[in-house]
Order: C-alpha cells, then structure tokens, then sequence
C-alpha cells in the first residue's frame, strides 16, 4: 500500500512543547506518504507572536488550519486514508506502517 494517509494534529493554544514533540513523531514514521495538517482549536487567529511560533517549528509542506476551515479541507482532501494525533500524543516509528 502507498495511498496517501492525511494526519491532522488537534493542537491545543499554550501547549508548544507538546505540538513539537507530536509533530516530531509523524516526521519519524516509516511510512512516508503523508499529508499533515494542524488543526488550532482554541486560541485566536490573530496572536502575531504565536503564528510567528508555528511558522518556525512547522514545515512548509504542513498546513495549519482553524476548525472552521476543517470540513471543507476535508471534502476537498485528496487522501484516502486519515488519522487524527493530539498534540500530546505521540506514535512509534512504525505506527501508520502496522494501519
């Protein structure tokens, strides 16, 4: 299998350390084809100071997203496969592999 797997992380406002630490584990998956999304869900848009955090720990091929925007991200999401990773969780290497 090599379909494409979509992963959105639910982060939290305030929890820094805890979304470095989930999106480090999708990165450390052995399974390669994957498409990441951060999902802020509760804190406002407009924290200059915290987007400016999110732009330095988050690549640019990974999204951030408000929940509202979710639905319609997900209708237009070209991945069959999705998992859903709150920030203070984590996953073995092998995780999406074993799915």
């Amino acid at each position: 299998m090599n379909d494409e797997i979509l992963i959105i992380i639910r982060h939290k406002f305030g929890r820094k350390r805890l979304l470095k630490r989930a999106i480090s584990s999708v990165d450390n998956q052995t399974y390669k084809n994957i498409r990441v999304v951060v999902l802020r869900m509760n804190f406002d848009e407009d924290n200059l100071k915290y987007n400016e955090f999110l732009d330095t720990i988050i690549e640019k091929k990974t999204q951030v997203i408000s929940k509202d925007e979710l639905e319609s991200y997900l209708i237009n999401s070209q991945s069959k496969f999705m998992c859903f990773l709150d920030d203070d969780d984590s996953w073995a290497p092998e995780f999406l592999s074993r799915l």
